[in-house]
């Protein structure tokens, strides 16, 4: 809220000008969307979707697998309770349609958004439970979420096969 005092209760006018403007620009971080980018920064490093597939995925720390219990639903509605603590509108915050917009918005957040061209784009490299396997070397990479460095890919695939 503005500052109370001789500034803003000098003249009425100006005062109620600053609180329409402080709720507008409450009413923007409250917003679907600016929710949406809010959610999109909390999850980029754990979670893709994929438009294709219809589907999203989730990094456990060692493979991506697809999301199948409305996890990302749940996570969008923790973005709401979040923003109603601080001091969002609770009945619009809170509805099924506020939480499936927020979701919806990130599918197409670039730090979400993957092809399925992305995934498994190196036949050469075998994530198993103990690492990522360069077939060519030999060599055991460690996991790693998001792009990967080595390859510049993401990967999907677990493989089976425990490696020491």
């Amino acid at each position: 809220m503005p500052p109370e005092g001789p500034v803003w209760g000098a003249d009425p006018e100006i005062a109620k000008e600053a609180k329409q403007l402080h709720k507008l620009n409450a009413d923007v971080a409250f917003s679907e969307d600016g929710l949406a980018l809010e959610f999109a920064a909390r999850h980029e490093a754990e979670l893709r979707y994929v438009a294709a597939w219809g589907h999203w995925l989730q990094w456990n720390g060692k493979h991506w697998s697809r999301e199948r219990t409305h996890k990302v639903y749940d996570m969008a509605r923790n973005v709401c309770r979040d923003a109603v603590e601080r001091g969002g509108d609770s009945k619009r915050l809170l509805s099924a349609k506020t939480v499936a917009a927020i979701e919806w918005l990130a599918h197409s957040d670039r730090r979400h958004a993957a092809t399925s061209e992305d995934w498994d784009t190196d036949p050469w490299l075998l994530n198993t439970p103990g690492g990522i396997v360069d077939l060519k070397t030999g060599d055991l990479l460690p996991h790693v979420s998001g792009v990967l460095v080595i390859v510049g890919k993401l990967l999907l695939r677990l493989g089976k096969i425990p490696f020491d």
